[in-house]
């Protein structure tokens, strides 16, 4: 798990990123540390269900979970379903490449509140958040 820190105000506070692939991880990692007091990376969907519900009971909750849909160990569907039937009540928003109604149908009938799709548009996800969140309301 990677951890950095923010300046004050942030418009969140504590972010998840389930994504597999180093390079797009450190891409959104370092955007979204632009709004975020803390972005925590995790690589599989079996580590992203332990760091959301581990959150959850040490009183530190993610502001929003990004879950990468296709990932080693657990999948996405499979992570944000696991989350839903542990009660985690916490904002998930799905990350694809498969712009297809079937990954977009599998993401939100897992559990997840939303979705965006690969290559990430920043202002759409940030959008998505603050509806989601009620930052900024």
């Amino acid at each position: 798990m990677q951890i950095s820190d923010l300046g004050p105000s942030p418009e969140w506070g504590r972010i998840l990123v389930a994504e597999d692939s180093p390079m797009i991880a450190q891409m959104m990692r370092r955007s979204l540390l632009t709004r975020c007091a803390l972005v925590d990376v995790v690589v599989d969907g079996r580590a992203a269900v332990r760091a959301a519900l581990e959150g959850c009971l040490y009183n530190r909750p993610y502001a929003v979970v990004l879950m990468d849909m296709h990932m080693p160990v657990m999948n996405g569907a499979s992570a944000i379903r696991a989350l839903r039937q542990a009660e985690y009540r916490g904002v998930i928003i799905a990350v694809t490449a498969g712009d297809d109604e079937m990954h977009l149908r599998q993401a939100l009938d897992a559990g997840a509140d939303d979705f965006v799709i690969k290559p990430v548009e920043w202002s759409e996800l940030y959008a998505k958040m603050r509806r989601l969140t009620g930052a900024g309301a």
